[in-house]
């Protein structure tokens, strides 16, 4: 694999010099400054579960000095073994995280931590609160959640901002229904429903399983130029380079739909390209296969489909034969 993952080159830089409103949500983390390690003051089976925290914050604080998702998820995994984890530990262990809040990193050691209590437990269904983090617009005040994910979770309402929801999942479920920043990267397996908006990337390099955005992907909201300056711009994309799996929005999408993709299906129940859209609307940029479906309205393409198929309200429409 590449010294950087997919969602690690998310993370860490986007070319586009022309955003004002940063796409990367720990980009301004250049080194990782070090932070002295609280050791949480618990008692009990649920002390085990602290100490492994600390132990882990510990030792990525001393090991490493960049963003490495996958390093520190499977340290992650290796600090809890031979822990007994039930979801009740998770769920109380979830509340508990608020005391971390100033850690560097933290939007992102805990979604891990977390993702790795949920598979490390010997249960299979959870509930995750977020309404006790810190809320802000961005960066998203929990990262990577559900990162390759195999049970099933409810992540309850709240106005939380969210982002690398079910990132590399495996099988199992996820339902979220807060604003997600993006969901389902590399996701092999399972389903993901989101019951709101997402903001930027939809099942990047999708491989398998299901996702439905019973919402808009784009905020629904249009998007302006003025000069060379993009008014609250974000970079969309949903099923770029997916080789498989189906993705259904039941609201309206904006930016590339399908780019590079290779297989697999993408349903769209509103409209697609719509005018005032700041970036290139596409459909199907680049693709060597699959099937996109929009039931609305097609506004106009910025460039040509690749070899996919493309139907609009039921008739096919490219390629035009």
């Amino acid at each position: 694999m590449n010294s950087l993952t997919l969602a690690e080159k998310r993370i860490s830089s986007l070319p586009t010099p022309i955003l004002t409103r940063a796409d990367n949500p720990f980009k301004r983390y250049k080194g990782f400054e070090g932070h002295a390690v609280r050791r949480a003051k618990v008692t009990g089976s649920f002390a085990k579960i602290g100490e492994a925290w600390a132990n882990w914050t510990d030792s990525i604080n001393r090991r490493f000095n960049v963003v490495q998702i996958e390093k520190w998820y499977d340290s992650a995994v290796s600090v809890l073994e031979g822990i007994t984890i039930h979801s009740r530990d998770v769920e109380r262990f979830n509340l508990f995280l608020i005391a971390y809040q100033d850690y560097q990193y933290f939007q992102l050691l805990s979604g891990l931590f977390l993702s790795a209590l949920i598979n490390s437990s010997q249960d299979t269904n959870f509930t995750i609160e977020t309404k006790h983090f810190s809320q802000s617009d961005y960066p998203p005040a929990i990262y990577c959640l559900g990162y390759r994910n195999t049970k099933n979770i409810i992540i309850k309402e709240t106005a939380v901002f969210l982002g690398g929801i079910g990132d590399e999942m495996q099988s199992g479920t996820i339902e979220v229904s807060s604003t997600v920043h993006s969901v389902g990267m590399k996701m092999k397996g399972g389903k993901i429903v989101v019951n709101a908006n997402v903001l930027h990337y939809v099942a990047s390099e999708m491989e398998g399983g299901e996702v439905i955005i019973n919402g808009n992907v784009g905020g629904g909201k249009l998007l302006h130029v003025s000069g060379d300056i993009i008014d609250d711009g974000i970079v969309i994309f949903v099923g770029a380079g997916m080789t498989n799996g189906n993705i259904i929005i039941r609201g309206n999408a904006d930016g590339e739909i399908g780019y590079n993709m290779k297989d697999g299906g993408i349903r769209v129940v509103g409209n697609v390209c719509r005018e005032g859209y700041a970036f290139p609307s596409m459909i199907g940029s680049q693709a060597s296969g699959g099937v996109i479906h929009i039931d609305g309205n097609i506004g106009r393409f910025s460039s040509w489909p690749g070899e996919c198929k493309i139907y609009n309200k039921g008739k096919l429409i490219w390629p035009n034969l």
